[in-house]
């Protein structure tokens, strides 16, 4: 069997299995600050999957993660699909709960509102105006009603200063 990008020999395999966690790890670093458990979680599962179904589960990501990165900006759900599984895929696999697994910077999408990205944690917005937003990256709705529900929570804001 060929393992593509990763080369056929077992130490290929091996190598792009550790820089997978290790870029994991990187981007959970990142995003919530926190790494102890996740160095944990990556010490005891990495000798496991040093098989070849460990690679295929990789590669299966990998190629997930590239359909995300580009992404033709059509419909959110197919996105979030994409998303979805790919948490899946870690969890099943490698015992690794990691909800912003890839560089959001990646991730095409319509432009979005400055002021509602921290309240939100919008991921991408589409076509027609449907956003993919939450910390799980797992919610959608249009970006109308965001915008409505921004302005409602900057009203009441106001209100009580």
């Amino acid at each position: 069997m060929r393992y593509h990008g990763y080369g056929s020999d077992t130490k290929q395999r091996q190598i792009s299995v550790f820089k997978f966690f290790e870029r994991c790890l990187n981007l959970y670093m990142y995003n919530d600050g926190s790494s102890q458990v996740t160095m944990m979680q990556l010490a005891e599962v990495t000798p496991s999957h040093m098989r070849a179904s460990g690679v295929d589960v990789i590669e299966e990501i990998a190629e997930l993660e590239k359909r995300v990165h580009t992404w033709n900006m059509e419909d959110c759900r197919e996105l979030r699909g994409w998303i979805v599984n790919i948490q899946k895929l870690l969890v099943k696999h490698f015992q690794i709960k990691i909800e912003k697994f890839t560089d959001m910077q990646k991730i095409p999408t319509q432009k979005i509102p400055e002021a509602l990205l921290p309240m939100y944690d919008i991921v991408a917005i589409d076509k027609r105006g449907i956003c993919l937003y939450g910390k799980g990256m797992d919610k959608l709705v249009h970006i109308d009603t965001l915008k409505q529900h921004y302005r409602k929570q900057m009203q009441m804001k106001k209100k009580t200063e």
